[in-house]
């Protein structure tokens, strides 16, 4: 696996864990229980401030997208149709169906999602995805 990608699944997992734990402390320490991480990484990922874990926003494939994610951008198909609009909360029902315009060709990433962190519910003004 190559660096950037070993960082992208890394602080992805660092996002997703502080969304369940609520700290970085305790997201940190999930991750190196683990064991799946470089603990080099970890130790470095330990100093990034705990507010820019709240609403960080990055660009994944769509094999990475997950629920409680928010998009930051529409998620269109390559014909240019809106699947859903910016700021709707990923549910399990959207994940499946953009894995499956994914399969079929209809979508590529990247995908432009926000991670919303433990103590924020929803973007201001997001509504749900109604899938």
């Amino acid at each position: 696996m190559t660096v950037g990608a070993e960082l992208l699944r890394t602080s992805t997992a660092l996002l997703a864990a502080y969304r369940r734990c609520g700290t970085l402390q305790a997201a940190l320490h999930e991750l190196r229980v683990a064991r799946w991480y470089p603990a080099a990484l970890l130790d470095a990922l330990e100093t990034v401030p705990e507010r820019a874990l709240e609403g960080a926003a990055v660009a994944i494939q769509v094999d990475a997208l997950a629920c409680g994610m928010h998009l930051e951008a529409d998620l269109r198909t390559r014909a240019g149709a809106v699947l859903a609009r910016r700021g709707v909360r990923v549910t399990a029902a959207l994940v499946r169906h953009v894995q499956n315009q994914a399969r079929l060709g209809g979508i590529e990433g990247p995908l432009h999602v926000r991670f919303i962190g433990a103590r924020t519910e929803t973007l201001p003004d997001a509504p749900e995805d109604p899938s």
